[in-house]
């Protein structure tokens, strides 16, 4: 059956029609809105009680106590359960080291304006020029649960859009990785990306710069901390979880003890590690194997806290650098807000959206013509 030229020419002024206005909510929404939403929360954040709260109560005290010649992991546990202590590694105690020289209501200030600034810095590192990018990641849930509770994540974030970038300066990109993992375990999966791509150099570099990275930390907060790290570690592991959004935890709400928890997810980190290793054999390519380290990040955390959500802004950024209806899905997880305890259903949900979002990019990489269009 034909259609009569005047009926087309009047469905695609229609469709365009539709098209610019969909377009004039894209541009609200991701312009003047996006800026005084963030504006809003981070004054404040600022004049709230406890801004800043990671920094303040973890990381400033770790470092400070490392300038003392103390151990920045002698935490009670009434502060283990009300997530005061520091229980990361002896290299990001060391780092924050000179930031505990100012004041500490200072450093929360400086450290939580640098912290929004990074998510602009990070999608301009990836060449993303779409500025309606930066205002709907903006109002990403786990963007605004980064930089106020002033976590390291956001960071984390920065250095793997670095790590991308310099994916084949083997010294570099080695030196950022081995920084990274040993500021914070979670992205450990890195270092397999490295060798899934078949970078054997930067590998190399990686394991000769994590050595010597490593016995400098612990050289100046003291080798006899390390088993107060790795216990330190394990509590907060423990307290966390029915708290978080980490597998175990969300298998605790459906009756499972912890250690089956445990092993639920060893067994599902292992299939994601396959994948990956199977994904550089068979030639996938670099995205596709990025967006499994992520997965694979998210995975195998058995303390999974909302901020962690935002490593996937990189593969994201890097396959979908013109906004579109992915963009949009981070934003969904403020219904799933996190309280203390995270319920069921927050859990269900934040999975049910970055799972579906981690998902969607996978099928973009083994089929890359078929794109998502943008708004």
């Amino acid at each position: 059956m034909s259609t009569t030229p005047g009926i087309a020419l009047e469905h695609t002024a229609e469709r365009s029609g539709r098209r610019r206005h969909l377009d004039a909510v894209c541009n609200v929404l991701a312009g003047p809105i996006a800026i005084l939403w963030v504006l809003y929360l981070v004054v404040a954040n600022l004049r709230a009680a406890n801004p800043a709260f990671d920094f303040q109560h973890a990381y400033w005290h770790a470092g400070h106590r490392v300038l003392l010649g103390q151990s920045p992991y002698l935490w009670t546990a009434a502060q283990f359960r009300e997530k005061l202590a520091f229980v990361y590694p002896a290299l990001s105690a060391v780092m924050f080291a000179p930031l505990s020289l100012i004041p500490r209501s200072t450093g929360a200030v400086l450290f939580t304006f640098v912290s929004v600034a990074l998510l602009p810095l990070t999608l301009w590192v990836l060449r993303v020029r779409d500025w309606r990018v930066y205002g709907i990641a903006a109002l990403w849930q786990p963007f605004y649960d980064g930089w106020m509770t002033a976590n390291e994540s956001i960071y984390l974030m920065f250095g793997l859009a670095c790590v991308w970038r310099v994916r084949d300066r083997s010294w570099m990109a080695g030196l950022l990785t081995a920084v990274l993992i040993s500021l914070k375990p979670l992205l450990w999966p890195l270092g397999l990306w490295l060798l899934a791509t078949r970078r054997w150099r930067a590998s190399l570099y990686t394991l000769a710069w994590a050595v010597v990275l490593n016995l400098v930390a612990w050289g100046i907060v003291g080798f006899g901390q390390i088993g107060a790290y790795l216990h330190a570690s394990a509590v907060s592991t423990a307290d966390a979880w029915r708290g978080g959004f980490g597998l175990p935890a969300f298998l605790g709400r459906l009756g499972l003890d912890w250690h089956s928890g445990l092993v639920v997810l060893l067994v599902v980190s292992a299939v994601v590690v396959a994948a990956l290793i199977r994904s550089g054999r068979h030639g996938h390519g670099d995205h596709y194997a990025l967006v499994l380290m992520v997965a694979l990040a998210l995975v195998s955390s058995p303390q999974l806290s909302a901020h962690y959500m935002l490593l996937l802004l990189v593969p994201l950024a890097l396959l979908r650098p013109r906004l579109d209806w992915l963009w949009a899905v981070p934003v969904l997880l403020w219904v799933s807000l996190p309280t203390e305890p995270v319920s069921g259903w927050q859990q269900v949900c934040a999975w049910v959206l970055v799972g579906g979002s981690c998902l969607a990019l996978v099928r973009q990489t083994a089929r890359p013509t078929t794109l998502e269009p943008a708004l």
